[in-house]
């Protein structure tokens, strides 16, 4: 007997193979307009990290505006009170410590290559250890010569010799193009006070703007992730102003101490470079390294255990109890982070590599690990021996 047969109600309707004309020319404009956006983010990099740390700025303004709110003054007047006493209070301690440093600025600019080449030559000297040792061993074992392992010996320690020499040159074009005062540097500095004014005036204004992109069914859930992202960001420059403050503060009083010269202008950069978690306070020690090599290497030596215990003390009293409660970055994907921003847009993306990773890193955590997935991941505990009660 034949199998029935069963015909669908709905219309058969013919199989289309590939893209229409419509998908093709939509798929290409959609290509096309977002590689526009990238150039024009591209070409715009520089400003767009300005509008990031206006931005940024302008949180710690809002919260201060704010408090001021409270004694019946307006929150645009207050953010503008704020960042106008910043301005005059760098201007009349630049006015008070400008001649001590631009003098001693002067000095390192000076004093530094000499520092560099003493530096280089007692590595020179003094870096045949364990590791030049072993290669030069592994070298003589395979061409069996005396004396091409001598020169092959001696070109490695020079080689070590020029990357450390280099890596301060690096340092040093990094720090001096800081402190180098120009109309783009000045412009853009303007440009973050200008910021920092409107957004710490009008804070909610901005806020209410970005919650009206989002589906009204999920604007509560978007307000929360905003909150505390701005909080995270505002704690962690908080966090890195006073960090500034100490290590300048401290860093002055121990190269005062040892005898370092340029003592001040050391401390300075110290304390600049401490708004770059991790590889700030590397540059700023290598710095004042350098410098101390122009007195001896033990002064150098003495210079180098100081730097470390100072940052030792930061990163286990200091930032801890400042940042109670706050974001906790990995170090290794914030030296990952500060090393593609500054590949790809140079000292700029260097600058905002740390905060523009916390507002990254907040949504995904709030977002996707805790609504997505249930929470952070929780080692399962430890199985109960057998026989145990």
């Amino acid at each position: 007997m034949d199998s029935p047969q069963y015909r669908s109600s709905q219309p058969i309707r013919p199989r289309t193979d590939g893209w229409t004309n419509g998908a093709i020319i939509r798929t290409v404009l959609l290509i096309a307009g977002t590689g526009a956006v990238l150039l024009l983010f591209w070409a715009a990099s520089d400003i767009l990290m300005l509008v990031f740390l206006g931005v940024l700025f302008g949180l710690a303004v809002s919260r201060a505006a704010e408090w001021l709110a409270r004694f019946r003054i307006p929150q645009p007047a207050g953010a503008a009170a704020v960042v106008l006493f910043v301005v005059a209070a760098l201007i009349g301690i630049g006015s008070y410590v400008g001649p001590t440093l631009v003098q001693q600025t002067s000095e390192i600019r000076t004093q530094l290559p000499a520092a560099l080449r003493s530096a280089e030559l007692w590595l020179n000297a003094h870096t045949n250890g364990v590791a030049s040792t072993v290669i030069s061993d592994q070298t003589a074992a395979a061409a069996g010569d005396s004396t091409a392992t001598e020169s092959v010996g001696r070109r490695q320690r020079l080689d070590i010799a020029q990357q450390v020499s280099d890596g301060l040159k690096i340092a040093t074009r990094v720090v001096f193009g800081i402190l180098s005062s120009s109309l783009a540097a000045v412009a853009g500095i303007g440009l973050m006070f200008v910021l920092a004014i409107y957004v710490g005036a009008e804070s909610d204004l901005y806020r209410r703007g970005l919650l009206s992109l989002v589906p009204p069914m999920a604007r509560p859930r978007a307000a929360e992730v905003m909150a505390a992202t701005a909080d995270t960001l505002r704690r962690w420059l908080i966090t890195q102003f006073i960090a500034m403050l100490v290590i300048g503060v401290a860093s002055y009083l121990v190269f005062l101490a040892v005898g370092l010269k340029a003592a001040f202008a050391l401390a300075l950069i110290a304390g600049l470079l401490e708004f770059i978690p991790t590889l700030g306070p590397i540059m700023s020690g290598a710095i004042a390294v350098a410098m101390a090599f122009l007195d001896s290497p033990s002064k150098a030596l003495i210079v180098l255990v100081l730097a470390f215990v100072i940052q030792q003390l930061e990163n286990n009293l200091l930032i801890p109890v400042l940042m109670k409660g706050g974001l906790d970055l990995p170090p290794a994907l914030t030296i990952v982070a500060q090393a593609l921003m500054a590949v790809i847009f140079g000292f700029a993306g260097l600058l905002v590599a740390v905060p523009l990773l916390a507002a990254v890193v907040v949504p995904v955590r709030m977002l996707y690990v805790h609504d997505t997935l249930g929470g952070p991941h929780v080692d399962p505990p430890a199985a109960t021996p057998a026989g145990s009660g």
